[in-house]
């Protein structure tokens, strides 16, 4: 088992000989570094966020104004609807009051021919 023990200091010793260790200054700038990284990362995180409201309030906006249109155009069918109807039925009236004209003229000229 101590020799094991040993062989494996051995490899630890070796891989540790291999891989430089870094200075105090070097191990400062990586955290400079790392501490840059992070506020751009939180800077981008806030754009995002920032986007995001944006697009939702934008989408909200779309919708409103497609709500309105809808509104507006089940509206405008409505009266469209209704008014067509009403000169339907003054067409139907005047149709009428005219064959009634027609009949009394032509009773009127039966009448005459009559006599």
């Amino acid at each position: 088992a101590r020799e094991m023990n040993d062989k494996w200091e051995e490899k630890v010793d070796s891989i540790q000989a291999r891989e430089p260790v870094p200075s105090s200054e070097s191990l400062r700038h990586q955290e400079r570094d790392d501490n840059s990284l992070r506020r751009k990362d939180e800077q981008l995180e806030e754009k995002a966020d920032r986007a995001r409201e944006s697009n939702e309030k934008w989408e909200e906006k779309v919708h409103d104004i497609q709500d309105k249109d809808e509104r507006e155009t089940a509206e405008a069918k409505r009266y469209v609807a209704k008014h067509f109807h009403e000169m339907k039925d003054e067409q139907k009236e005047a149709e009428q009051r005219k064959e009634q004209h027609l009949k009394e003229k032509s009773d009127i000229a039966r009448e005459m021919n009559d006599k």
